[in-house]
């Protein structure tokens, strides 16, 4: 199987099944994840999918957004992406993911608060098949972005409650997340200064102290 995706993320996984398995944003105004299926290799196509379902009104706002996609272990297909619900700055976004087990797509499943997350974020699936998530939010009072991280059982459709893995003082930026030996998850941020509107280094976290230490890079 290979999994394509446009335009925001390019990526092709192979397995045994011989299915490509297309995503890419489509729509002038709201625009949603599309999906298609190819069983030859490319040459045809299914009819698309709209796995999101965003209204293609102008009043809507950008709709999805910077989707991440991952294949999990069974079959299992992720899709994280950020739902925009204005056109212009300060955006309303709220961070969404869908699930595909092998059968059919999940609605929409809200991961962030409404209405508070910023387009970055991550997924990873560990050896279990579980995903990982992490994502942004806005805190109310220092107007600074945390990292939250959850996780998303695939088999009862469940999330974890949320961790905040940095602290309100901090307004983390862009993430990355990775899982390496030992199902260890790894995350690395920089962080942006309001103040002097600079970024102000690059820091990692990772499980194996569930995420208390910072390690910075530079």
């Amino acid at each position: 199987m290979g999994l394509l995706a446009f335009p925001d993320h390019r990526r092709i996984w192979n397995t045994p099944h011989g299915l490509f398995r297309c995503f890419w944003l489509g729509g002038l105004a709201g625009e949603n994840v599309i999906y298609k299926t190819s069983s030859d290799n490319g040459d045809t196509w299914s009819p698309g999918m709209d796995l999101t379902g965003i209204p293609n009104l102008d009043n809507y706002g950008l709709g999805a957004q910077h989707p991440n996609m991952y294949a999990g272990s069974g079959n299992n297909l992720f899709v994280l992406y950020s739902d925009y619900l204005t056109l212009t700055e300060p955006h309303l976004i709220t961070k969404k993911l869908l699930h595909f087990n092998g059968t059919t797509w999940s609605s929409p499943l809200t991961v962030s608060s409404e209405d508070i997350s910023m387009l970055t974020g991550d997924i990873a699936v560990d050896s279990s098949g579980l995903l990982h998530i992490i994502y942004h939010e806005k805190n109310s009072i220092t107007q600074n972005y945390q990292i939250l991280y959850r996780t998303y059982n695939p088999g009862t459709q469940d999330f974890s409650m949320p961790i905040a893995l940095t602290p309100d003082s901090t307004n983390a930026y862009y993430s990355t997340m990775g899982i390496y030996s030992g199902d260890k998850v790894v995350i690395a941020y920089d962080t942006y200064d309001n103040q002097s509107q600079k970024h102000a280094g690059v820091f990692l976290k990772d499980s194996s102290d569930s995420f208390v230490s910072t390690k910075k890079v530079s």
